[in-house]
């Protein structure tokens, strides 16, 4: 499963499901099934996914509750099932298979004790395993409803990683971390729970870390993975740290005084893992609803009231239509700017003096809860939600007006009350003037008019003023 502490060096996002109609996403199977079949074996009484001869299929109800979350959105899964394990995952399996054990063992004692439903429910759910029998009919199961089968010729996870890479596919499907160090571009995690699934990017955890791919392998390699125990007192950060100060695993081991068996190949696993490049599917998914439901309810005994709302919701007429394949979109590693202004220089109106290097523009007044006059303070036509930020009430200098200021100053307040949406003029840029009612370089005041005001005309953000007049 990979060591969770990668969460806090991936660059993680949630993605909406509608920004991935269209797209291929290849499903680590094994990790994929775990999830549905422990659910099941949870929230399902046995009698429905046991058959007469003693064969339990929870993997069954678990796929047809499952896929419909693909077809429904226009995605397209295919699944990548696992065709071996490294010799230097056998301790990982072996520390597994003993933890199965015990909860068998707790199992049969909370029988013998009696104990509630719920409990007995949430053992069973930990001692499921992926069985023969469980492969093989998941696998007839998804031939039935058209889906894309690949056999890995080792790791499904990297497999999936290799396939996104290569471009066959759009996203990694899997909740294992190891798929970062697999270097799968992009990762959609969350895919068994509820909502909205996350996205993992790999270049942006590079580029937020300024780190190599392989300094990230050493950095799991430091911190732990499927394949090795972690450096005593190095998490995360300090692995980051270390790398970035010695740059690779080696100088590490010398500075440190510290040592990794097999750290060599268990790179390898990572950089170098065992694919292949020839994959064949059809992403045009035209399942046999009928035949699929024959196979489930009648040759396996699943009662019907267990899978009929699955199968429903993957029939043609009842999911959406699949957009064309689309490429997923290329993520900056620049955060997203904040909130601009739109303005636009209009040059009737000049510095009053060669010193004045203030800029005069027009920004159009543009509020939260809809137009309306920028103000300085008190009540705003359209109540406290519609009173911009720069608009709130504070504090002011007592000062003392001109009669000929004050007769302007009233003219536009009495033209902005008739109309709800205004340009007003404002001063905004360096050197600030200390005699402003407040501080700040973004802090202006309306000036006077001469003459008529012509509104905005077009414009662009902040970062790039356009010039209307010359």
């Amino acid at each position: 499963m990979g060591n969770a502490d990668l969460r806090q060096l991936a660059a993680i996002e949630d993605v909406a499901f509608d920004d991935l109609d269209g797209s291929v996403v290849a499903i680590d199977a094994h990790n994929w099934l775990y999830r549905y079949l422990t659910t099941t074996v949870k929230f399902t009484g046995s009698s429905a996914y046991t058959t007469g001869g003693g064969e339990e299929v929870a993997n069954l109800i678990g796929t047809v509750q499952g896929l419909p979350k693909f077809l429904e959105h226009g995605m397209t899964p295919v699944f990548v099932f696992d065709g071996g394990t490294t010799e230097l995952k056998a301790d990982e399996v072996a520390e597994r298979r003993e933890q199965r054990e015990r909860y068998e063992d707790d199992l049969e004692t909370a029988r013998e004790e009696g104990a509630d439903a719920e409990t007995i429910a949430t053992l069973e759910s930990r001692t499921q395993r992926l069985t023969e029998t469980i492969r093989t009919t998941t696998r007839e199961l998804l031939e039935l409803l058209d889906v894309p089968v690949i056999e890995a010729p080792a790791e499904g996870e990297a497999q999936a990683a290799h396939m996104v890479r290569q471009g066959s596919v759009d996203y990694a499907g899997t909740e294992d971390y190891d798929a970062l160090l697999l270097g799968a571009p992009l990762t959609l995690r969350q895919l068994t729970s509820k909502g909205d699934p996350e996205l993992m990017d790999f270049e942006a955890t590079l580029a937020t870390h300024d780190l190599t791919w392989e300094q990230l392998v050493d950095a799991a390699i430091l911190m732990g993975t499927d394949f090795n125990e972690g450096i005593s007192g190095i998490g995360p950060k300090t692995a980051v740290t270390l790398l970035r100060e010695h740059g690779d695993l080696w100088a590490v081991f010398e500075a440190e005084d510290c040592h990794v068996s097999n750290a060599d190949a268990i790179r390898r696993l990572f950089l170098d893992p065992d694919v292949t490049d020839d994959v064949d599917f059809d992403t045009a998914i035209e399942p046999d609803i009928p035949a699929a439901k024959a196979y489930v309810t009648g040759e396996w005994e699943v009662p019907a009231s267990e899978v009929e709302r699955g199968f429903e919701r993957m029939a043609p007429g009842s999911r959406r239509p699949r957009r064309p394949r689309r490429r997923p979109p290329r993520r900056s590693r620049v955060p997203s700017p904040g909130p601009t202004v739109t303005v636009t220089v209009s040059r009737e109106h000049r510095p009053t003096s060669p010193s004045d290097t203030h800029l005069w523009i027009y920004v159009r007044a543009r509020h939260t809860g809809g137009h309306g006059p920028i103000r300085r303070g008190g009540p705003h036509p359209r109540g406290a939600a519609g009173r911009s930020r720069a608009s709130a009430p504070g504090p002011r200098k007592a000062r003392r007006r001109s009669p000929r200021r004050a007769r302007g100053l009233a003219r536009v307040r009495r033209r902005d009350a008739r109309r709800p949406a205004r340009t007003r003029l404002r001063r905004t840029g360096e050197p600030h003037d200390d005699r402003h009612p407040r501080a700040g370089a973004e802090d202006v005041r309306p000036r006077r008019v001469r003459g008529r005001r012509r509104g905005v005309r077009g414009g662009v953000g902040v970062a790039g003023a356009r010039s209307t007049g010359g």
